[in-house]
Parts: C-alpha cells; structure tokens; sequence
C-alpha cells in the first residue's frame, strides 16, 4: 500500500472561470493525498484542512514529496 503525498508549490483556485465543478483549491503549503491521476490533473484530498474535501487540481501546481510513513 503506497501513499502518494504532494506539496503545493503554487495556489490554484476552483473558483477560477473554466475549472471544472470537481476542482479543490489548494494554496502554497498546503500537503495533499493524491488518490487518482490523469494526464495534466491529480484526484486528490488536502492533509491539512477539510480532508473530507476531495477534487482536482493541475499537476503543474505541486511537487511530489519523499515520504515515510511508519505504521
């Protein structure tokens, strides 16, 4: 079982004209559980607040981050 966690490296907002309705927005900081991904998106939730929130987001806006996680 492998978990996939991302930082964001820039803010993207869902609110942004043209983002489709199952967007997140993530902001500068933020880390982020990816579950799904496609081309150019990630299916993820945030780590950090309101986990139960999931949606996309562009990969071009966060950086994949070495982990460990111990159980």
């Amino acid at each position: 079982y492998f978990v996939f966690i991302i930082l964001a490296i820039h803010n993207f907002s869902a609110l942004q004209e043209g983002c489709p309705a199952v967007s997140i927005s993530i902001n500068v900081g933020e880390l982020v559980e990816i579950l799904l991904e496609s081309d150019y998106w990630y299916f993820g939730r945030r780590i950090t607040r309101n986990p139960e929130e999931k949606g996309i987001f562009p990969k071009a806006y966060v950086k994949l981050r070495e982990c460990n996680v111990d159980r």
